[in-house]
């Protein structure tokens, strides 16, 4: 078969099909996907995952130290209990008299620190274990009653803190492409067109930079990057259905073969209608691929919902050859998933009990829940790439996966918020946005497990400014991060923020899996522009990250 022409346009190919998949840039020969079940052993695979909504990574990564707060003081920190137990207009006009007005302050002068049971079996404080070069260290980590299932995998990732984001309120795409507009790269679109033209790697897959469940992306230049391939659920059981016997699987495939003659009368080229045949041939003459598929029980799920279920097909699809790269999004709003605002976490209401009634944002109600099966979700899937052969090498997925893990704004855990209340609208109880405190969860191939990173004041939950000339070393103890508090517990100022004194940023991120890729020197081809015109300085990667794949 004659390699096919990398001008056509993928994306009209099934802009109209079951559930909107669709596919843009090159294919790989078809022939070399029926064979893709051997991919050399320096291959490497990236995850990325959106927390959709905002996490509140205090109640899971970022944890406060109980010991280092003013739990007595209740007019600085407020003790609370999660239960089912809607409060009463009652606690929360005791709350007010106690905070001595501190209920809307942005600036975190007042603290709500909650807690499951008891405070002390609600909140873990320990030191990881890590190596670099023989030499061990240890860094330091706090889980809260969201986190705790992390407890068992904290030596295997690095926990970046305080990661500075632009926006206050919203910022979608910042998360993976360090802009708030959407103009920008998302890191995954560059990182897979380059590691396809890496050729160590084999050249491109047919479903490389697949984008899960409505993720933010965007690409300004797709000369740069490789345009996304959009997929949910169901339109990706249109096109794998075939594979299984059951009634459900049969009516995929019919549904697959009316896509084809809609195309055979004339909808789309003829050139697009021999794609999709040549690809079900592929699949059906590469018989493991096949069988792998067939695992996916996708049918009519819904996947915005499960965090499993997203790792389980990004695992199927790079296992099978089909990707090398893929973005999942946890909670985005799809019109069914009951989850409020923008997301899983974007709790308006309900931050830490039920609301009576109100079933429309179910999802979103007690949002230490949900954080907490994410979290859940996360621990077991380390355990399963560390378990897991990758092909016939001694290596194991995670020797050769990436993850990253962050939500688009991080929340503050005091009464800053915009919550209603029953018997007391629009009263605040903690979901208000910390765009200066986001964190960044890394693991796999190329990362250094263990190295936590990052602080933040212990009552207003800000980040603390970093020393970059301090970071270039293996322990992370040794790295230098100033208060950014004053005094009266404000923020001291976005004039301090320059230069090597500043917050951990979100180009810092990009930039350190750059690295991790072993292509560090076409950062700044592919987010220069990006990168100087919207923050005013030079991005630094955190190299106390890299692992020894990292080079």
């Amino acid at each position: 078969m004659s390699e096919l022409p990398t001008n056509y346009d993928r994306r009209k190919f099934l802009a109209k099909t079951a559930g909107g998949i669709s596919l843009a840039s090159a294919f790989p020969w078809f022939d070399q996907l029926a064979r893709a079940q051997q991919p050399d052993e320096d291959e490497h695979f990236f995850i990325f995952v959106e927390m959709s909504g905002g996490a509140h990574f205090m109640l899971a990564t970022d944890a406060r130290d109980p010991s280092l707060l003013p739990l007595e003081d209740k007019s600085r920190c407020l003790p609370f209990a999660i239960s089912d137990q809607l409060p009463t207009s009652v606690d929360y006009d005791q709350w007010q008299k106690d905070s001595n007005g501190s209920i809307t302050s942005e600036e975190g002068s007042f603290i709500i620190q909650p807690y499951i049971g008891d405070m002390a079996s609600s909140y873990k404080v320990g030191k990881t274990a890590y190596t670099v070069n023989g030499v061990g260290y240890n860094g330091r980590y706090a889980l809260g009653p969201s986190g705790l299932v992390l407890e068992p995998v904290v030596n295997d990732m690095a926990v970046i803190r305080g990661v500075r984001m632009r926006g206050t309120f919203h910022p979608k795409l910042e998360i993976f492409a360090g802009v708030q507009s959407g103009a920008g790269r998302h890191i995954a679109g560059s990182l897979a067109k380059i590691l396809q033209e890496d050729s160590r790697y084999g050249g491109p897959k047919l479903l490389d930079n697949i984008v899960f469940e409505a993720a933010t992306t965007g690409v300004d230049n797709a000369q740069l990057t490789l345009k996304t391939n959009r997929v949910d659920g169901q339109s990706l059981a249109s096109l794998i259905g075939f594979l299984g016997e059951d009634a459900s699987s049969k009516r995929l495939f019919n549904r697959a073969q009316k896509i084809t003659e809609a195309l055979s009368r004339g909808a789309i080229s003829g050139e697009h209608r021999t794609i999709l045949a040549e690809y079900i041939t592929a699949v059906g003459d590469a018989p493991s691929l096949a069988e792998q598929l067939k695992q996916l029980t996708f049918q009519n799920e819904d996947y915005s919902l499960s965090l499993e279920k997203q790792f389980q097909a990004a695992l199927t699809l790079i296992q099978s050859g089909l990707s090398r790269v893929v973005t999942l999004c946890l909670g985005a709003p799809n019109g069914k998933n009951r989850v409020d605002g923008f997301g899983l976490f974007d709790a308006h209401s309900g931050m830490f009990h039920l609301i009576p009634g109100n079933s429309s944002s179910e999802n979103t109600q007690r949002h230490h829940l949900q954080l907490g099966k994410a979290m859940s979700h996360i621990t077991d899937f380390i355990k399963l790439l560390k378990s897991t052969k990758f092909k016939q090498t001694n290596k194991s997925l995670f020797d050769v996966t990436t993850v990253v893990v962050s939500s688009d704004f991080a929340r503050p855990s005091n009464l800053s918020g915009n919550e209603g209340f029953p018997d007391s609208a629009g009263f605040a109880f903690g979901n208000g946005h910390n765009w200066r405190n986001n964190n960044y969860i890394l693991f796999g191939k190329g990362v250094q497990g263990g190295a936590w990173i990052g602080e933040n004041d212990p009552i207003s939950q800000w980040a603390n400014f970093v020393d970059f000339s301090t970071i270039n070393t293996p322990d992370v103890s040794r790295v230098q991060m100033p208060t950014a508090i004053g005094a009266d517990g404000r923020y001291t100022g976005e004039q301090q923020d320059t230069g090597l004194t500043r917050t951990f940023m979100v180009k810092d991120i990009m930039k350190t899996l750059f690295a991790v890729a072993g292509h560090e020197k076409k950062f700044e081809q592919y987010h220069s522009s990006t990168t100087a015109a919207s923050t005013g300085r030079q991005q630094q990667q955190v190299p106390l990250l890299l692992g020894p794949q990292g080079s």
